[in-house]
Order: structure tokens, then sequence, then C-alpha cells
């Protein structure tokens, strides 16, 4: 959690509260349990309906995708307050989800009736954004609201900056856009400030062109003809007018890759530069798979940087590198490879399955592969096969999948709370609040005092969202339900993420589908077979209990000493589910 300062204008508290939690959304170093979830309840319906859909039309097979998103959509849709239900009743359409011996005449009725739904909420962006302006006016009339009054505001802010997405923002400019305009001298009050925000509700594409330098072996250069229309080649006196419209950056980038490159163009509808990108490089794979058919054997790359220039305001035409941005970053350090080095030289001296250890070697690999990858789709395959290597069972009626779904998020709900405490610890430390509580240690111990927690909520006038998060915490220690629903919950999203990935991996390897949008999942996938492989390696270098008694060190001695220690906490009422949970072990993390 950054420390905001703001120096040009003094918002009130619930201001702050705003400002905080969308940069906090936004920024991709955050944590991915506070980054910006992947639905609000609108846009799980959309993705419901084009599954269903896709069912109905033989393109996939499984209802279980279906019924896993309805889930996934009951649950959404129970907690929110915001959608319109102009067709039909909300009371009807929860009922619908939560038939489940209904069958394909069941399935049909819910698909009917999130069209109906989707229909009905065509301005959902507008009534979102109304509500969190209301919201900040009715916290604004309390003055001062108490910490517990932001719960509202806390859900809405982030179904907001989603809907954009679902429009076709991308999320960096959104956070660029969000931080010029509330962290710049000019553009007023608050009050101004948000409606500029307001108006991307209604701002419409613009037309960008997207300049790509293509390398090609001059003795290829005119016998390679780029037949798709889309694409034209840049002849000198274009590009001298281009620069003419423009900036000294596209100056600039002509001079650096002219030696190097021939440029094209192509021509785009986009909301900003980085979805610009993003379309321009779906179009730019087409193109390089029909040069593959006939000139395979020849060496074309593409520059890694790209121009655009919007037709709005050429002056402000940008240069960018042509690549996906994904959230989460690895931590580069020497002393973390030196660390790790010393892991594998621990592993290998240790008493391990041989299977086991070819299982971690093989998914270092495929976490290579995956991010050395250029394009979504190799990407989440990769990552996808290395999950696949690390969860395949030894007895061949066990199913893969299954063991990824069943396993992964009892390894991760284990440690998922004590990773958020981590992070609340860290941003006390963060906001300079460590000498409000005098018994502040790594350990973490202090957390399970109630005094302290009181301490940094004491501080919300100034700190609001650190505050409400530590109030959050502080309800969890108090009640051991509270703890328990937050693990379970957990297991849940994990769950139906994991299926939702299955599902995407599926469509890419048997409908050749290119998966364009999906920054999200990729870094989800990427997050996960970075965790498992710290997880196991961290076992057994650390708690290496031989637990099936096999007499070596196997895969599935992590897996079910994870699942014993979750259900223990999910069934045993004798103990403080809260300190338990503090005391376990959190691998190192390589990647937020």
């Amino acid at each position: 959690m950054l420390k905001i300062q703001i120096k040009y204008y003094t918002p009130t508290v619930a201001e702050k509260f705003f400002i905080e939690k969308v940069v906090e959304l936004l920024d991709p170093q955050t944590i991915d349990s506070y980054r910006l979830r992947m639905h609000n309840p609108l846009t799980i319906l959309k993705e419901l309906r084009q599954v269903i859909s896709d069912l109905n039309d033989n393109k996939l097979k499984n209802v279980s995708y279906a019924e896993s998103l309805m889930q996934e959509a009951l649950f959404l849709i129970q907690t929110e307050n915001e959608l319109n239900f102009k067709s039909l009743s909300k009371s009807y359409y929860i009922k619908l989800l939560s038939n489940k011996n209904g069958g394909k005449r069941n399935l049909n009725h819910v698909l009917y009736s999130t069209n109906l739904i989707i229909n009905d909420n065509e301005n959902y962006a507008g009534i979102i954004f109304s509500k969190i302006s209301s919201e900040i006016i009715r916290l604004n009339l309390l003055n001062p609201p108490i910490i517990e009054d932001f719960k509202i505001l806390n859900g809405i802010i982030g179904y907001y900056f989603i809907e954009l997405i679902n429009r076709g923002f991308s999320k960096q400019y959104l956070f660029y856009f969000f931080k010029s305009i509330f962290f710049s001298p000019s553009h007023g009050n608050f009050s101004d400030r948000l409606d500029i925000i307001s108006s991307l509700n209604t701002k419409v594409k613009e037309k960008f062109n997207v300049i790509i330098g293509i390398s090609i072996p001059s003795e290829y250069s005119s016998k390679i003809t780029i037949l798709n229309g889309e694409f034209s080649l840049l002849k000198k006196a274009e590009r001298k007018d281009i620069v003419r419209k423009t900036n000294q950056k596209i100056k600039d980038y002509f001079e650096k890759y002219k030696t190097k490159c021939l440029f094209y163009q192509i021509e785009v509808s986009a909301f900003d530069f980085y979805s610009s990108i993003k379309f321009a490089r779906q179009r730019l794979q087409i193109l390089f798979d029909v040069i593959h058919m006939g000139h395979s054997d020849v060496k074309i790359s593409v520059i890694e940087e790209c121009a655009q220039v919007g037709e709005n305001n050429p002056r402000r035409a940008n240069v960018l590198k042509i690549q996906y941005y994904l959230d989460g970053y690895y931590k580069s350090e020497q002393k973390l490879y030196d660390d790790f080095l010393n892991k594998i030289k621990i592993i290998n001296e240790k008493k391990i399955d041989k299977g086991t250890l070819s299982r971690i070697n093989s998914g270092l690999r495929y976490l290579r592969l995956g991010f050395d990858s250029h394009e979504l789709e190799n990407k989440i395959l990769n990552y996808w096969i290395g999950l696949e290597y690390l969860f395949s069972p030894n007895d061949t009626d066990s199913y893969t999948v299954g063991r990824i779904r069943e396993y992964f998020k009892k390894c991760h709900a284990i440690v998922y709370f004590k990773r958020n405490l981590k992070y609340l610890h860290d941003s006390i430390i963060i906001h300079h609040l460590g000498y409000k509580v005098p018994q502040i240690s790594y350990n973490l111990n202090y957390l399970t005092i109630e005094s302290n927690y009181d301490a940094i909520i004491s501080e919300y006038i100034t700190y609001p969202l650190l505050a409400y998060r530590a109030n959050s915490f502080k309800e969890q220690l108090c009640s051991d339900k509270k703890t328990k629903d937050t693990i379970e919950k957990h297991q849940k999203n994990l769950d139906w993420n994991l299926n939702r990935i299955y599902r995407i991996r599926n469509e890419i390897v048997h409908n050749a589908s290119i998966q364009t949008n999906s920054e999200t999942i990729t870094s989800h996938l990427r997050y996960y077979l970075v965790f498992i492989l710290n997880g196991l390696m961290d076992f057994i270098i650390n708690e290496p209990i031989d637990i099936d008694g096999d007499s070596e060190l196997t895969i599935d001695d992590y897996f079910i000493m994870q699942e014993i220690l979750i259900e223990n906490i999910a069934n045993d009422v004798n103990f403080q589910k809260f300190s338990y949970l503090l005391k376990m072990h959190n691998p190192v993390e390589y990647l937020s």
C-alpha cells in the first residue's frame, strides 16, 4: 500500500479513501489480494452468457464451466446492490443460478435471463460512478464518518474500474490517467477532478495509427510483400510528414531504428495508447502466420518499441514497448538468487523421490518458457503445463486438473492470511506508524493484540485505507468465524478461477483461440506457478515430513500436509484460528 501525499488540495477523509483505494487497485505492484478483481457483477454475467452460448454451439463440451460461473455469479449477485433489474426480479434470477438440477433447460433460462439483465444495464459504468459520488457525499456529511462507514465505498470502487477495462480501456492507462488527474497542481478541487474521471463513462474510441518496425533481411525485403491490407509501408516522405505532425519522440523513434527495419502503419480504434498496441499486435500476429507459410527459414522480427499517433491530438503521440503488461513483478536481486541456488543445493542433497525432483525442474523450465514467450496464449500454455507437471498424479486413475483445483487452493489458503498480514505490516512501516505499536516486530506477533489495531485505526483521518484494512483484521482477530469465512471464500475464488483458466487453456488448444484480453488470467497463472514451486521447495527444506510413510519425500507429502492443516482450521473449534494461521510459514515471494 503506497503512502499517498496530496499537496495541491485538501480532500476529506472519504475523498482520500477513494484516492488511496483506486491507486492500490490499479498499481501493478500491489499484491494480488488487493489488486483489481477480474469481475464485477455485470462482467461475470457477460462471461456466463458467452460460455452458455459456446456450450449450445458445441464450442465447449463441459457443462461444469457454466456451473462454476453460475456459482461465481451467484456470489456476486447476492452481495451487490447496484445492478438494475427492470425486466425480471433479482430473486427470480438468484433462484435460476441456484438451481443445480435443471439441466439444459435451466441453462437456457439462465442465458435468456442474463441477456435481459445485461440489456437493463447498458449504462452500468455511469450507474456505479453515480453511486460512488453519492457515497462520498454521504460520508462527507457524517463529518467525520467512522471507519465501518466505508464498507460500501470500498466495494463499489473496484466495480467501476473493472467496467472501464471491460469496455476496452487498458489498466495501465487508467492508472496513469488517474494519477495525472489527482496528483497534479491543476484540475481544481476534488469535485472538479472527479468530474474529469466521469468523462471516461462517455468517452468514445479514437483512431490510432500504430507504427511498427519489422526487421527483414535486406535480400528479402523486396520479395516479402505484406498482403494484409491493414498494414501499409511507410516511405521516407510519409515518415517526415508524421514527424511534422507529432513530436520529438516520434522523430527519435524513426532515427533510432531507420537502419534496422521497415516501418509499417496500421489504423486501429481504441481508447488509449496501450489498448491500441493490443489491437495492433493481434493483427500483427495473423500477418506473421501468413508470412511464415512462405518464408519459415527467414528471420523476421518485430522491433521491441512501436509508435502510436492518436487522431484527436497527434502532438501527444507516444512510443511504448510492444508487449503485454502483466500485473505483479519479479523481485530481482543477487541475494534472492544466491538464496535460491542454496535451496536447489539443499534439495539435491535430500532424500527426495526422483519424480518430485523432476517435476520441480519441469516447473522451473516452463516458468522460464512462459516468461520468454511473446504471445499471451503461449504464456498461458507454458504456465499451465508447468502446473500440470507439478500436480500430475503418480497413479493414472487420478485427474490432474482435479488435483490442481483441489490442492492448489489449500496450499495457498493456508498462507493467504499471513501473506495479507505481512502486507498490512509493510504498510504500517511505509506509513511510518511503527511508533504507534511499540511491540511491532517482523514475526508479526504484535498483530494478535487488539490494542495495536486500535492504535492504527485511530489514524484513520490521515490514513483511511490503512485504518480500514486494520479494522478488517481486528474483526477477524475477534471472531474465529470471520477468519474461517475469509479462508473459505478465498478457496472458492481460487477454484472458480482455476476452472476458468482451464477453460481458456482448452479454447487455445482445441479452437486455436487468440486470447487478446487475458493479461489478468496470465498474471494469475504465472503467480500460481511461482507460488507452488516455492511452497514445495520451502516445504522440502524447512518442514520435510514424510507424511505418507513411503520413506521418501514426495510432492504428495506437501499436498497432504497442507490439506490437513487447512481442514484442521475448518473443523477444530478449540483454538484461535487467527494465531494459528499467523504461525504458518509463508514462502519467499519472488513474484508478487
